[in-house]
């Protein structure tokens, strides 16, 4: 019998399993946020003229309370995940720099399938391939999300294949945009306005297999 488990930076979780009597995949999903973005440095680092202001690409995902929830009440989010970006020296060199955040956001304005969070976000920051340092980034945040509860559990069987899946708590949608202060591993520290698209996804398990 084979056995494989590959995790991915997205947080999923895959099985595979493969015998002599055929092969089943099993997947697991996070529940929490995933996103990409990017920014610019309003205050660029020493080295970056004007011109040529300091810039980023962001991807992050983390847990979040909010998506393990079916409830529309709930008054607040808070998470913490992983986050890693992409960022360009003087040379236009970029480097990758990967870190940890939490964030905890309070719902400060809703509608029956929409709702807004602020509130602060924090990221430590280390250095990549093989660069040395650590850095941090402290944020002010606020997102407007379209979401839905959602909970579902079924299967479907036919012939020699099968396929079951679960899941409990949100699905939504978010755009975003923070700002604050933000110091590299390097040490250039930069105030920084950034942007993106937050997916919000709901514990989820599957599974599918094939009989020979």
């Amino acid at each position: 019998m084979a056995y494989v488990r590959p995790s991915s930076a997205v947080g999923f979780l895959l099985f595979v399993v493969a015998g002599p009597t055929g092969c089943m995949i099993a997947g697991i999903v996070h529940p929490g946020k995933t996103e990409v973005g990017g920014g610019v440095s309003v205050v660029p680092p020493p080295g970056i003229g004007a011109s040529a202001p300091g810039r980023d690409l962001r991807f992050a995902t983390g847990i979040h309370v909010a998506s393990l929830t079916t409830s529309r009440r709930i008054p607040f989010d808070v998470g913490a995940g992983y986050v890693r970006m992409s960022s360009p020296d003087a040379k236009d060199v970029w480097h990758p720099i990967r870190g940890a955040y939490v964030e905890v956001a309070p719902v400060v304005l809703r509608g029956d399938v929409w709702r807004v969070f602020a509130g602060p976000r924090a990221e430590l920051l280390f250095a990549g391939d093989g660069d040395r340092g650590t850095g941090f980034a402290m944020f002010g945040r606020v997102a407007w999300e379209t979401y839905a509860p959602v909970a579902f559990a079924g299967g479907t069987a036919s012939g020699k294949a099968c396929f079951a899946a679960v899941g409990y708590g949100a699905l939504g949608l978010s755009p975003y945009t923070e700002a604050g202060l933000q110091r590299l591993p390097g040490g250039d520290v930069t105030t920084v306005v950034l942007g993106g698209l937050s997916v919000r996804h709901p514990a989820a398990a599957f599974c599918a297999g094939v009989t020979k």
